[in-house]
């Protein structure tokens, strides 16, 4: 089993062994069926472009079919809104406010700052700030759209970064990074 993200291709390279080495070869995919390219290494050559949905398919030659392999296309891991809200210090006098989808931000210090994402196809996120990693709780209950949030007091300027990782793949990892700068 092979994982896709959706909208992509996937290269197919088969080298063929043995006795027999078949001039042509096919792939079938549901009822199309194409001819693979023999490029000069002996390797048979195709592309399933821009994959939608989960797609299987056989390799077929002189009468002999393959195992049937399939493919998976998963989801692509993103952030759908990154909101703030920013819980200035008592001594301001200030109300607290509230800004969507921005990542840089400019607040006095001793300003706590209440992160909330919005995400798709997400297995688990890490706000990584000050260099310590922080795996971020999931508060959605039920819902299409995964929401995580995180908050922290800032008491000096600094980068942090939104690292992201897909529920399919593990190995595919995302990330954004942004800037605090606090302002005495």
């Amino acid at each position: 089993k092979k994982y896709v993200l959706r909208g992509e291709s996937l290269d197919i390279n088969l080298n063929v062994s043995g006795l027999y080495t078949p001039k042509e070869l096919f792939i079938a995919i549901g009822d199309k069926i194409s001819k693979l390219v023999l490029n000069e290494k002996n390797e048979y050559l195709y592309t399933i472009k821009n994959l939608q949905q989960n797609t299987d398919f056989k390799f077929i030659t002189g009468g002999y079919e393959s195992a049937i392999y399939q493919v998976e296309v998963v989801e692509s891991p993103s952030i759908l809104e990154l909101n703030c809200k920013i819980v200035y210090p008592t001594y301001l006098n200030k109300s607290e406010q509230t800004y969507k989808n921005t990542g840089n931000l400019v607040v006095p210090q001793g300003s706590h700052i209440f992160w909330q994402i919005k995400s798709n196809a997400i297995n688990k996120i890490y706000f990584q700030v000050s260099g310590k990693q922080n795996l971020v709780s999931n508060s959605s209950l039920n819902s299409s759209v995964e929401t995580y949030d995180f908050d922290k007091k800032i008491k000096r300027s600094e980068n942090y970064t939104i690292i992201l990782q897909n529920k399919n793949i593990k190995e595919l990892v995302d990330s954004a990074k942004f800037q605090i700068d606090c302002v005495l």
